[in-house]
């Protein structure tokens, strides 16, 4: 069926020539899946393309994450004027002269899902097992709207929540009983129900098992969202539409304010993390933030190979506990607590569409932090915050969650009960700290207000540092960015 975007690209360019990597999204709001006669809904794409040194755009066409101008097709989009559908067009460059051999000859005409990217988002999440995903979310447990840490920023892994344990705890099964209420689960009672704390919970994070001792065996009774992946077989497409929330992507700091304003604490942090693996991040209409690796990229020309020259390429390491195998797989996801109650919507077999993460993120780099003992070395490994600065997120919902503000006409604000106290959920905006790529995004603030609105504009910040001392000096942490 036919593709669309409303996102724009965001393009890397990594040298003085633009050479570098261009990311995309888009999405089908339908697709026929033969092996299952079903229609599924709503599928999103994230790709990474290569930008050579002449401005073309070019597959990844070998699939080595390695840019070869001889072989690495040349692409062009284009619109089929009779159906409205979006193909790409592929030429040979077999010269490496950035021209195209026969400009009026292209290759046969392709889906732009068929297009060979460096990698693509959606059908990494398909082949990761759902049992595999590290996915968070915020429970706001005493309700006073900030993000509390206390001893452990990952939560119970049993699902229960004490005075010790953080408001950040993990989408999993284990926290069903937590997240009951937040998600307007059914009851337990009967078995047969599959709108269950588990069974939304499942479905969120991408089980199919109709088994009768399987994890999710309700699964057949929500929404089929499985398509025949290519190497993978019938796999579920876990990854949502991503509308409008067009991809960020964050490698070494980029705001170079020790040459703007001739900060050199800024200096330290760019030393410290030039060199950080490069991550995406984009929101999606199936709940969620996503971060996707995009590995590290290296210039010029790959020396381990010969009788070919490369002009870029991209290499992988995962993280220390496992995550990120392959370029494009997903790292970690972020449901806002904002949106548990909206989540069942998604697993219904009847579901149409409905805005959630689909704001662009912003991204930053700002000096809030309070540096780590380790600092005293600002490049060494347990110095996160050298002089204070890290990098920040900015997400919002776009047109997503509930509004308070919106005009007359419109649906209620979602309510629940929770604990027996009615809570009402607004759209929001969250900050996450996303210093180090390799570890989980740490969930700074959460701002949510019944005046706050739909959120169509791009995002601003604004800075504001104290008053200087006497000795004319300013405090370290005293330069804050409010939102």
């Amino acid at each position: 069926r036919r593709s669309q975007s409303g996102t724009s690209i965001s393009v890397l360019a990594t040298s003085g020539t633009g050479e570098g990597a261009l990311y995309q999204s888009f999405f089908y709001p339908s697709t026929a899946e033969p092996a299952t006669n079903a229609d599924v809904r709503w599928t999103g794409f994230t790709q990474g393309l290569w930008v050579d040194k002449f401005g073309n755009i070019r597959e990844d066409t070998l699939e080595d994450n390695k840019l070869t101008l001889a072989d690495d097709y040349i692409v062009k989009t284009i619109i089929d004027p009779t159906t409205g559908d979006v193909g790409v067009q592929r030429f040979l460059d077999s010269d490496a002269d950035g021209k195209a051999d026969n400009p009026t000859a292209p290759l046969p005409t392709i889906p732009l899902r068929e297009v060979k990217g460096i990698w693509e988002a959606g059908k990494q999440l398909a082949k990761l097992d759902h049992a595999s995903r590290r996915i968070l979310t915020w429970v706001d447990a005493n309700n006073d709207g900030v993000v509390d840490s206390g001893k452990d920023t990952k939560g119970q892994t049993d699902g229960t929540h004490t005075a010790a344990s953080g408001e950040v705890i993990p989408f999993t099964t284990a926290s069903a009983a937590l997240l009951k209420e937040y998600l307007r689960a059914d009851a337990d009672a009967p078995t047969t129900n599959p709108f269950k704390s588990t069974d939304i919970i499942q479905f969120i994070r991408g089980c199919y098992d109709t088994s009768a001792g399987g994890p999710c065996p309700r699964s057949a009774q929500l929404r089929d969202r499985r398509l025949t992946v290519p190497g993978v077989g019938l796999a579920v497409w876990k990854f949502g539409d991503p509308v409008h929330s067009t991809p960020t992507i964050v490698s070494q700091p980029r705001e170079s304010y020790d040459f703007i304003y001739g900060d050199p604490g800024y200096l330290n942090f760019f030393k410290r993390w030039k060199n950080r693996r490069h991550v995406a991040y984009v929101g999606a209409n199936d709940g969620m933030l996503h971060a996707f690796n995009g590995g590290f990229y290296n210039r010029g020309d790959d020396t381990a190979t010969s009788g070919v020259v490369e002009h870029g390429w991209f290499s992988n390491t995962p993280t220390s506990d496992g995550r990120g195998q392959e370029l494009g797989d997903e790292l970690w996801g972020l449901i806002p607590y904002q949106l548990l109650p909206h989540l069942r919507w998604l697993a219904q077999a009847d579901y149409t569409h409905v805005y959630y993460v689909d704001l662009k993120p912003k991204v930053t780099d700002v000096r809030i932090f309070t540096p780590e003992p380790a600092c005293s070395n600002p490049v060494a490994a347990g110095c996160i915050h050298p002089n204070g600065w890290g990098t920040i997120l900015i997400g919002g919902f776009r047109m997503g969650g509930s509004c308070g503000a919106c005009g007359a006409g419109g649906a209620a604000p979602m309510t629940v009960s929770i604990g027996g106290t009615n809570r009402t959920f607004y759209t929001a905006y969250f900050a996450l700290d996303i210093t180090d790529p390799d570890a989980e995004p740490k969930l700074l603030w959460s701002d949510m207000r019944a005046r706050l609105g739909r959120q169509g504009n791009s995002m601003r910040l604004i800075s504001r540092s104290a008053p200087r001392r006497a000795q004319g000096s300013v405090h370290p942490m005293c330069s804050r960015r409010f939102r």
